[in-house]
């Protein structure tokens, strides 16, 4: 193996310049005293554009730490660890002669930027469960959550830091944060608990938010620290406005150096990780065998995430608090029920209780014959026959209504007379879908759960069918087409019609659109009156703040015109349209806010607000 430094300090961070924009000048005054450095870049910061880009910001990093050091000629090298059982190769580079300074480069997938939806966020996904691997960028490592968890811990106590420098997760200064800063964090904070030292000082930096606050830097120490943000930036086509100039924000950033919280680690005082929200055991106390997957539902499961070993976890926006019910008969219970669908299709549901015992805090409602933690799985066995909706088919003893299905969170039920009723916020309407597929059909699945844990499930479907009103339809199909003049698209129609040819109206499409409306007449899209965009709050489908809908252009001919159309809530919550061609597109993408971290300022700059969206 390599020489490697030991001591010092380790800092982990998401991209190749979180550390010098956040994290200077500790780390340069650390390097001028001549301690060992070692930083550990844990995604490729690749923005979903290629080796290209994210090889220039890997360049980038290098040539930064080269101003810090005055060393330009660099070793790149590799390091064989241990992990679970494997060998893993992690890329590693130090300066000539400098071994004692240290870059890791682990390329994971960067969250957002040019990337389908199956490749956005795979850090997300791995940290609540929900994937369960991560392939580096070039294709040589692959990563469960527990691998990298582990590779993290490796290099600590390989390097055996007394200084630990991380970014932040949590807290009021964390707000708005790119969700690679948030989840490294939490990978890196868990990683700790396995490391092999007893006393260690950890240090986390306030990041995106620090731009906002005082600058607090000499003129020396703020002119050094962009200096060695330029000597990067020289590698990252992103950083730049379209007039060749650093943007603004960067010296924002190199100008502050603000420190969010210090942790000291003894022997006395044990690194610790913060309280899961659910205290308790949450994956099958008997896991299924054979293929299948695992699904969450129930009235509550919307609140939920469920990985592929049924583990159960709550959404990254649900914080459980005894001030505020997030439940749906607002009682404080989360009532969740896992189910596991096997190859075949056979389910068997197993029935679960939280309740919110301290702010954040979620915990099983005690043992107790009347009011169980979790039911013991049983397979569904439907009745045979058709449902009444008026009435339902009932099992035998004590029943218990609940509500699952696509568009089951418009609905309420009375859990013990299973009525179905609309929210008091939902308000059908002929010309607006809330539905999931917009085709103002509702489809519910009525949940009725007896004593023993046995459930009966019924399919109904309703249709707006007047202002205000939805009624039950009997025999509709499970989809039905909304569509009262159909049409044949033609194939290639005109992408960008001039104006007066032909357009018969306007109509919008996409995961996100039920956010949206569109004039038929005009093609003008605005939100819905309910819908208010805020970086604290996604509420897209991806939950990315990146809201994705299709501009759909009917002409009178039956031929169909699709645009594509982004928008995202920034740091600031404005709402801007991302550009979706020719170097706009570029931008937009390079410039996303932690893609790159890459400053809001440079996309309002390179973006058009669409009108009336503000």
């Amino acid at each position: 193996m390599p020489e490697l430094s030991r001591g010092g300090a380790v800092s982990i961070v998401a991209h190749q310049d979180d550390d010098i924009l956040f994290m200077n000048p500790d780390i340069d005054a650390s390097l001028s005293a001549g301690e060992a450095n070692t930083t550990i870049f844990v995604t490729a910061g690749d923005a979903g554009l290629g080796p290209a880009y994210w090889g220039g910001r890997e360049e980038g990093a290098k040539a930064a730490y080269s101003v810090m050091t005055g060393v330009d000629t660099w070793v790149d090298e590799a390091i064989q660890l241990d992990i679970n059982g494997r060998s893993i190769e992690v890329v590693s580079s130090h300066p000539e002669g400098l071994s004692d300074v240290r870059l890791y480069f682990l390329r994971l997938p960067d969250g957002g930027g040019s990337l389908t939806p199956d490749q956005e966020q795979q850090l997300a996904r791995l940290e609540e469960g929900t994937l369960d691997t991560v392939t580096a960028v070039d294709g040589s490592v692959t990563y469960t959550r527990s691998d990298l968890v582990e590779t993290l811990t490796a290099l600590l106590d390989l390097h055996a830091p007394t200084q630990v420098r991380l970014q932040i997760a949590d807290g009021d200064n964390a707000a708005g944060e790119h969700t690679d800063h948030v989840n490294v964090t939490e990978f890196a904070e868990e990683a700790l608990a396995g490391y092999d030292a007893d006393s260690f000082t950890v240090t986390q930096y306030v990041q995106y938010a620090s731009k906002d606050m005082p600058a607090n830097l000499s003129e020396a120490e703020a002119d050094r620290a962009l200096a060695i943000m330029e000597a990067y930036a020289e590698h990252d086509p992103g950083v730049w406005e379209s007039d060749g100039t650093l943007s603004q924000v960067y010296l924002d950033w190199t100008g502050r150096q603000y420190v969010d919280r210090v942790t000291e680690v003894d022997p006395d005082t044990p690194w610790t990780l913060a309280d899961p929200v659910i205290e308790a055991p949450d994956e099958p106390a008997d896991p299924a065998e054979g293929g299948g997957g695992y699904e969450v539902a129930g009235p509550d499961g919307f609140l939920f995430n469920i990985g592929s070993t049924g583990a159960i976890t709550p959404k990254d926006w649900f914080v459980p608090s005894q001030s505020d019910a997030w439940d749906q008969n607002s009682d404080y219970i989360y009532e969740v029920t896992r189910v596991f669908v096997a190859d075949d299709g056979t389910r068997t549901e197993e029935t679960l209780l939280f309740e919110t015992v301290a702010e954040g805090q979620l915990a099983p409602v005690a043992d107790d014959p009347a009011d169980p933690d979790s039911i013991p799985p049983v397979p569904v066995e439907p009745e045979p026959g058709e449902p009444d909706p008026v009435d339902p088919t009932m099992p035998l003893g004590n029943v218990v209504y609940s509500l699952d299905g696509e568009d089951s969170f418009l609905f309420t039920i009375d859990a013990n007379s299973g009525e179905i009723a609309p929210e008091a916020w939902f308000t059908p309407s002929l010309d607006d879908a809330w539905d999931h597929d917009e085709d103002h059909v509702y489809q519910v699945t009525r949940i009725a759960t007896d004593e023993n844990g046995t459930t009966v499930t019924e399919d109904l479907s309703f249709e707006t069918t007047a202002e205000g009103l939805v009624s039950l339809t009997s025999d509709a199909p499970a989809d039905p087409i909304f569509n009262p003049t159909p049409t044949e698209p033609q194939p290639d129609p005109d992408p960008d019609p001039a104006p007066d040819s032909g357009i018969d109206f306007f109509s919008l499409a996409g995961e996100d659109s039920q956010l949206f409306t569109i004039d038929r007449a005009t093609g003008e899209v605005d939100t819905q009156d309910w819908f208010t965009p805020t970086r604290d709050d996604a509420w897209d489908r991806d939950e990315d703040h990146f809201y994705e809908i299709t501009r759909v252009t009917h002409f009178e001919t039956g031929e169909e015109a699709e645009e594509p159309l982004t928008f995202e809530t920034l740091a600031d919550d404005s709402f801007v349209q991302v550009p979706s061609e020719g170097g706009a597109a570029l931008m937009a993408l390079l410039s996303l806010p932690g893609d790159g971290d890459l400053p809001p300022d440079q996309i309002e700059a390179e973006m058009e607000v669409m009108d009336p969206i503000e």
